[in-house]
């Protein structure tokens, strides 16, 4: 049976209408995720710890209209899908068009150039956004505050502003397969959001007149130049509790399938529970 759009508001342009299911993350993203049993490793912090588990499903909502779907799609998701391949293709390939920044000596870091500043800064924000509108329990913990209504604004309008106005800083993660909901992390009392989408992740800056020049290096600039950093899923403190915890989730998910395979040839093998 058919069943028919929910009426609602439009998280985006306001308007009343039928509501699409609208994916948080990208379509496009989530299945390249997926691993050998079509799951995606999901790692959330909460006041206990960090945990994960393996989702079969993206995550959608009730959210937009299918005009601002539309909008989405066409402005920011579509044009970002080649450059997307290339940074997620660098573990296994020089990325195309990238210099190597022999200045810098406290890590690998590339400079990439020819990127659409107000293209594939509005497609992150979009996914920063669309997690602080979401009411799943999985993004809880993004609280924008008034900032949510300025990169509504900022998104519907196609301004993505200057550098210093939300800032985005990409960094691309080795042995990184798992995909972590935005999470707040405060930097030399400034505060961001950090989200990390399998080999690479992106943190937002949310603040407006944003001045710590040294941060703002590092950040998305409006001559096309992406700086990027190539560390180790463990290369922080932070990313080592996400490290631990997704090395846990690959393991325990390589001995279901082992004992799963197991049980095929041994009907009398037990099956490990959930």
């Amino acid at each position: 049976m058919k069943v028919e759009a929910r009426e609602g508001r439009c998280r985006l342009c306001h308007c009343a209408s039928k509501l699409c299911k609208s994916h948080i993350v990208p379509s496009y993203i989530y299945s390249r995720l997926k691993n050998a049993s079509g799951d995606m490793i999901a790692v959330q912090a909460n006041p206990s710890g960090l945990k994960s588990k393996p989702i079969s499903t993206a995550y959608f909502e009730e959210l937009l209209c299918s005009e601002c779907e539309g909008h989405l799609n066409t402005n920011f998701e579509q044009p970002s899908i080649e450059l997307w391949s290339r940074l997620e293709a660098h573990e296994s390939a020089p990325i195309p068009g990238a210099r190597r920044d022999l200045s810098d000596q406290s890590g690998e870091r590339w400079i990439l150039s020819g990127v659409s500043y107000s293209t594939f800064k509005l497609f992150l924000l979009s996914i920063l956004w669309r997690s602080s509108v979401a009411g799943l329990s999985v993004f809880q913990s993004v609280k924008l505050g008034p900032y949510e209504e300025k990169l509504r604004q900022a998104i519907l309008t196609k301004n993505a502003g200057t550098r210093r106005e939300f800032p985005v800083i990409v960094t691309l993660l080795r042995n990184s397969p798992a995909y972590c909901p935005p999470e707040q992390w405060r930097l030399d009392g400034h505060i961001g959001y950090y989200t990390v989408l399998g080999p690479v992740s992106f943190l937002v800056f949310v603040s407006r007149g944003f001045c710590d020049e040294e941060i703002l290096a590092s950040a998305l600039s409006e001559d096309g130049s992406l700086p990027l950093l190539v560390e180790d899923l463990a290369g922080s403190r932070r990313r080592r509790g996400y490290a631990a915890t997704v090395g846990k989730a690959r393991q325990t998910e390589g001995v279901k399938r082992m004992i799963g395979a197991q049980a095929r040839n041994n009907p009398e093998a037990k099956e490990v529970p959930d």
